[in-house]
């Protein structure tokens, strides 16, 4: 529970959840049949909230290192007002486990242990939640404006079409919760970004070819406003009618 969210060692390396298990053994070795099932069920509790919190924090490290060899901007979250009494604390227990003198569950079971993972835990949704964020800022960065409207209907186009459409619903879609998923995520949104463009020049050079008054009808129906009843001219009446050209246009009323 330091400001890098790096997971917090004793002097030789270990973490403080390998230091807890250790504890968890010597308990077993020195013959502690006096403890009930219950008190040795906290000390198992406590074991495993610690472990569990380790490996989330390696796992969100390595996120961290995914972000930023893809320049991916994150900012990691203020630490908990209690973070490092916490670490303080943990420490503690980390060192004392191995005496044999030392009785553990009032220890970790007690309200400074069980804060201190609390804690460690409150750091674990909070990292995650900013690194959800910032692929989120990231796919908001990446999107070509105009990527929510609607694709242009061409005749001999219709894989482009899809193409695009499938960009869109790609572009579209929110970071996962899941953030083991936000590194592929970002990569994908780049990878539809650059596709669009080219999707989008291959649809500019289709309409560009067309007749002035159709290319006039395109260019507005795909527009925020709509194609005007005057463009709907009998050349273009007649295009629409032709070989399914009016598929996918529509009208509305306003």
């Amino acid at each position: 529970m330091t400001d890098t969210h790096t997971v917090a060692t004793t002097p030789n390396g270990e973490t403080l959840a390998q230091r807890a298990n250790k504890a968890l053994l010597m308990l077993a070795a020195r013959g502690d049949q006096q403890k009930s099932a219950d008190e040795l069920a906290g000390i198992t509790a406590a074991c495993k909230r610690a472990e569990d919190a380790s490996k989330d924090l390696d796992a969100l490290a390595e996120i961290v290192t995914e972000f930023a060899t893809r320049n991916v901007p994150y900012t990691p979250p203020p630490l908990p007002p209690d973070a490092r009494k916490a670490t303080t604390n943990l420490r503690g227990v980390a060192t004392r486990a191995l005496d044999s003198e030392e009785d553990l569950t009032s220890r970790l079971r007690g309200n400074a242990v069980q804060t201190a993972l609390e804690t460690a835990e409150a750091i674990v949704k909070r990292s995650k939640q900013a690194l959800i964020a910032a692929a989120d800022t990231e796919r908001r960065r990446v999107t070509p404006d105009g990527i929510g409207r609607p694709i242009t209907v061409l005749p001999g186009k219709e894989s482009v079409r899809i193409q695009a459409q499938r960009i869109q619903s790609t572009l579209q879609q929110r970071a996962a919760q899941q953030v083991t998923d936000l590194p592929a995520a970002i990569d994908g949104w780049r990878a539809a970004a650059s596709e669009w463009n080219a999707v989008s020049r291959s649809l500019a050079q289709a309409i560009s070819e067309l007749p002035p008054e159709i290319k006039a009808f395109i260019e507005a129906a795909v527009s925020d406003d709509g194609a005007g009843w005057s463009l709907l001219t009998p050349a273009v009446r007649e295009w629409l009618d032709m070989d399914g050209h009016g598929d996918g246009y529509v009208m509305r009323k306003w």
